[in-house]
């Protein structure tokens, strides 16, 4: 399992596929798309690919095609506790923290 966050990032462009591989790898069930400023552009979990793939879209398809676009996030000052109400409250397994 991955322990970098950086190695769960995919390219707003990339494939479903890549995305999937990404999602295979760091074993975190979420994927982070970043786009090029470094800037976070949505998630992506294995079911939003699941459904993509029952609506019949194919894994060449970019992933920002089927990303969640609004993710809930916490702010790095906030408080570990604040993060884990956001994550209750949301019922969110995962809660990407941003720096700005």
């Amino acid at each position: 399992m991955t322990k970098n966050w950086r190695d769960i990032t995919v390219a707003p462009d990339a494939t479903v596929h890549a995305a999937w591989e990404v999602l295979d790898r760091g074993a975190m069930q979420i994927a982070l798309v970043v786009d090029a400023g470094g800037h976070l552009a949505g998630t992506v979990t294995d079911g939003d690919i699941r459904r993509a793939v029952l609506r019949g879209n194919g894994l060449d398809i970019a992933i920002s095609e089927v990303m969640n676009a609004n993710p809930t996030t916490g702010l790095l000052e906030e408080t570990h506790e604040s993060w884990q109400r956001t994550m209750h409250r949301h019922s969110l397994r995962h809660l990407p923290i941003l720096d700005t």
